[in-house]
C-alpha cells in the first residue's frame, strides 16, 4: 500500500498509514 499523508478512514476497518496499520479511533475526525 501506499504511504498517505492523511489519516483516511472510509470505514471502521484500520487503515495503513505509511506502512502502520491504525484503528479509526487514532485517526483524527475531518470534515470531508
Amino acid at each position: 500500500m501506499v504511504c498517505v499523508p492523511r489519516c483516511e478512514c472510509p470505514s471502521n476497518r484500520p487503515i495503513l498509514h505509511c506502512g502502520r496499520c491504525i484503528r479509526r479511533a487514532r485517526c483524527p475526525r475531518r470534515r470531508h
